[in-house]
């Protein structure tokens, strides 16, 4: 799905369709994560209704999260 970025007072934002936070169970206000991955050149936004659900602390997902990309490479070698 393509989006573009939009000027709002001092920050740009990005518009997400009501069928994609229906599907994620998010709404005006609701908290996420998000995260940037630089080599894949990636945006990924997360419910924070995930990590709490399952009783993982968000900080630890994050740091997870890093790890993973990171070393994302070796992982991919390593599960061939």
């Amino acid at each position: 799905m393509r989006r573009q970025i939009r000027q709002s007072a001092n920050s740009q934002i990005v518009s997400l369709p009501e069928d994609m936070l229906t599907a994620l169970e998010l709404q005006e206000g609701s908290d996420i994560d998000v995260f940037v991955n630089q080599q894949g050149r990636q945006i990924i936004i997360r419910s924070t209704t995930n990590f709490s659900s399952a009783k993982i602390d968000t900080e630890f997902a994050r740091q997870i999260n890093d790890f993973i990309e990171e070393y994302q490479s070796a992982l991919k070698e390593l599960a061939k």
